[in-house]
């Protein structure tokens, strides 16, 4: 139905979860965006963390299944284009890298402006 707005999406592209107080902080706060009713997709290159189990239900997560963020950016720009996200957060400077090639291959400039680190 073309009259209904779409969910805002927020797509989390994190390296992994990590084993420490930041890695439970991001996953708080994709909690706390979907609660808020933003459609949340954590996407991470691992998925191993003890944290895993706390991600809320309101979360989808991808598994992006790449050891280095140069060879994930094709799996990311076909995410881009499928799902087109409002914005996109993520966590490091090769992460970002990675982000930005992604949009560049799913010419998806017009989807997002701006890349935003956690």
């Amino acid at each position: 139905d073309l009259t209904t707005p779409r969910p805002r999406r927020l797509a989390m592209v994190l390296a992994d979860l990590a084993n420490g107080g930041i890695g439970k902080m991001r996953v708080h706060l994709a909690n706390e965006f979907a609660r808020r009713g933003v459609a949340v997709d954590l996407l991470l290159a691992r998925t191993e963390s003890p944290y895993l189990g706390l991600v809320g239900p309101g979360v989808r997560i991808i598994d992006v299944r790449t050891s280095h963020a140069l060879f994930g950016a094709p799996r990311i720009a076909w995410y881009l284009r499928r799902e087109r996200p409002d914005a996109v957060l993520t966590q490091r400077s090769r992460v970002n890298a990675m982000v930005l090639r992604a949009r560049a291959l799913a010419a998806a400039r017009e989807h997002f402006s701006r890349v935003h680190a956690c």
